[in-house]
């Protein structure tokens, strides 16, 4: 069983600002590489997906931190990164959002996702991808609040979905979704 799929469209759902009191929202690049290994094992991730990863992968500034203001720490993270789908460059994604167990709960794996998809944005992408899990419900959630919408990539999805929208109090029926991802008449540069 794979993956959930989801996209999301810049130009129907711009998004958000989402403040969190007590924290800040940065953008770094690969210079941060020690400090986003460091996250990572301290949210109980591996190491990175590959070596180059934050140099491939990673958008300009695409590496986000969400940072305690007191301590200067990094205590959440996600990221803006070049598609996951070859046959859809139009796609960004957003990926790898993480945050410490005792900071879980004050929606900074939010103020970082928004802010990763608010570099998408500023990069040129009007559309994003995502995946995530069936169970991660608090998450899809979010994800929908927010206007992510279910990308039905295969014959399983619109019985996942059904499930997961029971378990959200959501109507199936009245949920926007995609079949694939809408086609672009341009395709941001790599940046």
């Amino acid at each position: 069983m794979g993956q959930l799929r989801m996209i999301f469209d810049a130009a129907k759902y711009p998004v958000p600002d989402y403040a969190v009191p007590g924290y800040r929202i940065t953008r770094h690049g690969p210079e941060a590489r020690e400090t986003y290994l460091e996250l990572r094992r301290g949210t109980g991730w591996n190491d990175l997906p590959n070596p180059e990863f934050l140099h491939k992968k990673v958008l300009s500034e695409g590496l986000i931190f969400g940072e305690d203001s007191a301590t200067g720490k990094p205590v959440a993270s996600a990221t803006a990164e070049f598609t996951d789908f070859a046959e859809y460059p139009q796609l960004a994604a957003l990926g790898q959002v993480m945050c410490l167990e005792v900071y879980r709960g004050k929606k900074l794996g939010l103020a970082v996702s928004l802010e990763a998809m608010r570099v998408a944005v500023e990069r040129g992408y009007r559309y994003m991808s995502l995946l995530t899990d069936d169970y991660r419900i608090p998450a899809l959630k979010i994800y929908l609040g927010t206007g992510w919408r279910p990308w039905l990539w295969d014959v399983d999805m619109p019985e996942r979905w059904r499930k997961i929208c029971v378990a959200l109090n959501y109507d199936y029926d009245q949920l926007a979704k995609y079949d694939a991802p809408p086609a672009a008449s341009a395709i941001p540069s790599k940046s």
